[in-house]
């Protein structure tokens, strides 16, 4: 991010200093007022100090409870929003959001997301939940994604240094957590409660730490010394063994997905191709879904038994008869479904499937663990979620929503395969395979679940993308300049 100008120096300084006063009274004053010292500290050493400080906290933040303003995650939240209070002076000082040269289509395509929110929040029926959640995302949207098209130069070098933060601290996690869960022999029941207070559930923290398995290959493949490779080596077997350990089976398929796209990238398939073929097979599936129930109704392998080894965990994916997880996910579907059915267009609200959900589930998709009033476990953060972030979408915001996120997506991975095939520079490449790597372990997790409304997962999200597209913008900015050049000559 460039350097904040007099007058926007100002603008900041003085919303800092009315938020500070607005919360004197509060029995957290102290904490703020010196959170603040500490960010105003860092703002005067510059915003690559605060932004690695940021995203070095995001996988150590806790959740903390302030009175009259809900949880929040302290201390990644606050930076959050100084972050985006730098930003948002900026933008508004550059009177445009970004140069015509850095435009990209995914950027188009969050923002059509980002709108669909909107429309979704005029039309929802709690106004002050969706504002919330809107809120948050286009925080989320700011200090994850468009704040690096701010920077002038060095911008892919900058994304390379907050994953790198991002993974000190998810390191120091890692270790915390995986020690108390060795203390418990690796139990599958402790898998659950052991991830917190840094994450609230072994799904998310699995989610996490497969972002850096391809990340970590590409850093033992590139390390300069013997000593750093052991390091990364090692760093490498503690993920795999915490990522086991997590017995999250979205999180282990999407690593064996990783594999596979790598695959492709491997025999070069062109990604017109690829698309066609996905397309295909998803008309196939249409069109053989009875014969495909069938097949899935006599798979009986249950991964909540107790006698359930790792291959039975993966059957247990498939099983749409006994498996009670499944049931239930499928109930929550079907649920999201009729909710996008009933309004297409702008959807039930950001942030409200888990009090307009209920009505519309079928009695005869109920499940043992089916929530069937509003205040069933909403307390302990359970029961709400839609399990799949593209059918949150739909269901929540509506068409407009659901068409920005799959948009972002396609051509993310477009982008990502497009500099693959056409990089010669063997260290870069491995670059490019580990942002797309990381990326589609979520990609695909979307599917099962819907982390993009916590920063700890969504901010890797955001960033993987940014690396992939600033990468294009950058590599296409370079071929014109050499064009120029050589037209000149």
């Amino acid at each position: 991010m460039t350097p904040l100008s007099k007058k926007a120096f100002w603008i900041l300084f003085t919303v800092l200093s009315a938020t500070t006063l607005a919360v004197l009274l509060s029995e957290w004053a102290p904490l703020i007022i010196m959170a603040g010292f500490v960010f105003f500290v860092v703002l005067l050493s510059g915003a690559n100090t605060l932004n690695n400080l940021f995203f070095l906290s995001i996988p150590l933040s806790i959740e903390l409870k302030l009175p009259g303003m809900g949880d929040i995650m302290f201390p990644s939240e606050l930076i959050a929003v100084v972050i985006f209070c730098m930003a948002a002076v900026n933008f508004m000082a550059y009177r445009k959001f970004w140069r015509k040269e850095d435009f990209h289509p995914v950027t188009g395509a969050l923002l059509l997301l980002w709108v669909g929110l909107v429309v979704g929040t005029i039309n929802s029926n709690l106004p002050i939940v969706s504002l919330k959640s809107v809120i948050i995302f286009t925080i989320y949207l700011t200090t994850f994604y468009l704040q690096w098209f701010l920077y002038p130069k060095d911008r892919v070098a900058k994304i390379k240094s907050a994953i790198a933060y991002y993974f000190i601290g998810l390191l120091i996690v890692c270790l915390i957590t995986t020690m108390e869960h060795a203390s418990f022999l690796f139990a599958r029941s402790m898998a659950m409660r052991v991830p917190p207070p840094f994450f609230s559930d072994h799904t998310i923290y699995g989610t996490c730490l497969a972002f850096f398995i391809p990340v970590l290959y590409y850093w033992i493949r590139t390390s300069s010394s013997a000593l750093n490779r052991i390091f990364y080596v090692l760093c490498m077997f503690l993920f795999i063994l915490a990522i086991f350990t997590t017995y999250s089976r979205a999180v282990w398929m999407s690593l064996i997905v990783v594999l596979a796209v790598y695959y492709l990238l491997k025999i070069r398939i062109p990604i017109k191709k690829l698309t066609t073929a996905l397309v295909c097979f998803l008309i196939l599936i249409a069109i053989f879904q009875e014969t495909a129930v069938d097949y899935l109704s006599q798979n009986r392998s249950d991964s909540k038994s107790r006698k359930a080894e790792v291959s039975d965990q993966l059957k247990s994916v498939g099983n749409i008869s006994t498996d009670v997880s499944n049931l239930e996910r499928i109930n929550r579907w079907k649920s999201a479904l009729s909710m996008f059915n009933s309004r297409p267009l702008t959807g039930h609200g950001p942030g409200t499937y888990q009090f307009n959900f209920i009505p519309f589930q079928k009695p005869e998709d109920k499940t043992p663990i089916s929530v069937n009033r509003a205040s069933d476990n909403f307390s302990q953060g359970m029961g709400g979620t839609a399990h799949s972030q593209y059918l949150l979408y739909a269901a929540e915001s509506g068409i407009i929503a659901l068409i920005g996120f799959v948009v972002c997506i396609l051509y993310t991975v477009k982008e990502a395969f497009n500099l693959y095939y056409n990089s010669t520079d063997e260290k870069e490449k491995l670059y490019i395979k580990a942002l797309l790597g990381g990326y589609i372990t979520f990609v695909f997790h979307s599917f099962f679940n819907n982390f993009l409304d916590i920063d700890k997962s969504a901010s890797l999200f955001f960033v993987f993308s940014a690396g992939i597209i600033l990468m294009a913008i950058e590599k296409k900015k370079a071929q014109l300049i050499t064009k120029q050049q050589t037209n000149g000559n």
